[in-house]
């Protein structure tokens, strides 16, 4: 077996690193979410047009 040994500054330098990028990755995620969101209303309402 491998073992890593990480010094505790490193650890914790790198958990901060990945949880900033995994914070910006979600909120991408959420913004194109959202984007994904209304673009798909915007196409099934010119696709499918709804007579009010």
């Amino acid at each position: 077996m491998l073992e890593i040994v990480i010094p505790t500054r490193y650890f914790i330098f790198w958990y901060m690193a990945v949880f900033r990028i995994g914070v910006e990755i979600a909120t991408i995620c959420w913004s194109a979410n959202l984007w994904d969101y209304r673009w798909s209303q915007v196409l099934i309402s010119q696709t499918f047009p709804v007579k009010a």
